[in-house]
């Protein structure tokens, strides 16, 4: 297995070959356990096309060729496929929109399915038997709020095609069963609390800004408790409300809580303690006031000449960390 993981450059391979490794073990436990299953995809990341896919079907060898698919669909038939599988490929995450990874990460949570299967007159109960795998091209393809922890993702710089001449699947499969075959606590090739955490800054980089994320990077920053302002989601709506940016107060929530803001009580009212910054330089006001807007630079935020750097101060974060 460790053999294998170093045939893909991965710009973090140490990481990589531990989570790998990890992850196999996990798929054969989610095959022949009935009581564990695999919680994350893993995922292969870069800006070109250089064999991702082709890594993924060879790691299905022929005599599983009949249990792995590269289609997958989050209705009836795709949720039964979770039973009939033992490899789910998840081509070109990219693709999908912010409703499908919402659903998708539904799929990678379920254990048991309780479904009435085709031209049968009763519901069944079926056990998930797959595991994900997914690749992209696209570096910012995560559109969850709510988390990444179902995301193994990893930047690679490309894969060396030669693993196929000198590694042996059926050898990587081999070790992966022994090592389930002679584990007496499964709980170990879960993620720790500390490796979820770590996953979470690693997937970082691959998330899209919603619209309520980019406003609040650009236009607040934190302050210390008592320091700034005490603004609760909806004083944060209607500061913004100038903007003419279709927001609610429920998304700003998320948003807060997804970038790291920390609520705090003021005068028994829950809010965030910030520093506003000026929507638009003083000169623009009129042109704000009459409803004119130059051209966005943003698809999300109209251009007025804002009072600061269209520079997200949650890009520069997610940059230094």
């Amino acid at each position: 297995m460790a053999n294998l993981a170093k045939y893909v450059l991965a710009f973090d391979a140490t990481a990589f070959e531990y989570h790998f490794k990890k992850w196999l073990v996990r798929s054969v436990f989610c095959a022949m356990d009935d009581h564990f299953f695999n919680k994350q995809a893993l995922v292969l990341v870069s800006n070109q096309n250089d064999g991702k896919t082709s890594f993924w079907n060879w790691l299905s060898p022929a005599p599983l060729s009949a249990y792995y698919t590269d289609r997958i669909t989050t209705d009836k038939d795709g949720i039964i496929s979770l039973a009939r599988n033992f490899m789910i490929n998840i081509d070109e995450l990219a693709s999908l929109n912010k409703q499908d990874t919402k659903q998708l990460k539904a799929l990678f949570s379920m254990k048991n399915i309780n479904i009435r299967v085709p031209f049968g007159r009763n519901e069944a109960n079926l056990l998930r038997r797959c595991s994900f795998v997914g690749s992209t091209n696209e570096q910012s393809f995560l559109a969850d709020e709510t988390g990444s922890v179902r995301w193994l993702c990893f930047n690679i710089k490309g894969i060396n095609w030669d693993y196929s001449k000198h590694c042996n699947v059926d050898f990587v499969w081999a070790q992966a069963y022994a090592l389930w075959k002679s584990t007496t606590n499964r709980n170990q090739w879960d993620l720790s609390k500390e490796e979820i955490e770590n996953n979470e800054k690693r997937n970082a980089k691959f998330k899209q800004l919603s619209i309520e994320q980019e406003l609040i990077g650009r236009y607040f920053e934190k302050a210390q408790f008592g320091q700034g302002k005490h603004f609760t989601s909806t004083d944060i709506l209607v500061y913004l409300r100038p903007l003419g940016v279709n927001v609610n107060a429920v998304a700003v929530g998320r948003a807060m809580h997804s970038l790291g803001y920390e609520k705090a009580k003021e005068t028994g009212v829950y809010g965030y303690w910030l520093h506003p910054k000026p929507l638009y330089e003083e000169s623009n006001y009129n042109t704000l006031r009459e409803g004119s807007f130059h051209k966005p630079d943003s698809p999300h935020i109209p251009n007025i000449k804002p009072a600061v750097e269209p520079v997200l101060q949650t890009e520069i974060e997610l940059k230094q960390n």
